[in-house]
C-alpha cells in the first residue's frame, strides 16, 4: 500500500475508529482531488461562519450535500463552496 494512503487511513482510522468508514473517507479524499478536503461538521461550520448545529440543520433539510461515514457527517470543502456560490447568487424578486 502507498505509504501516504496508509497514512491517511491511519489518521481516518484513529477519527472514526471504524476501518469501513475510514476506507470510505480515504477513497473520497483520494476522488476528490488535492484541493478538496473532506471536513467535519465543526470545520464547516468555521468555513461559512455559522454553528455545528447549523450546518447539521443544513445537511437534513438538503441544503448542503454532505456524506456519512459511519455515524460521522463529511462534507467535502467543494460543497461548501458550491453551497456558498448558491447564497450568494442575486435571488429575483417578484411583485405582485
Amino acid at each position: 500500500m502507498n505509504p501516504t494512503i496508509r497514512n491517511l487511513f491511519d489518521r481516518y482510522l484513529e477519527h472514526t475508529r471504524d476501518p469501513q468508514a475510514a476506507a470510505t473517507l480515504v477513497l473520497a479524499h483520494v476522488g476528490s482531488g488535492a484541493k478538496d478536503e473532506v471536513l467535519t461538521t465543526d470545520q464547516a461550520a468555521e468555513r461559512l461562519g455559522v454553528t455545528r448545529a447549523t450546518v447539521q440543520a443544513m445537511v437534513l433539510r438538503g441544503d448542503l450535500q454532505s456524506m456519512r461515514a459511519g455515524r460521522r457527517i463529511k462534507i467535502r470543502s467543494s460543497w461548501i463552496d458550491d453551497f456558498a456560490q448558491k447564497q450568494a447568487r442575486p435571488r429575483s424578486r417578484h411583485f405582485g
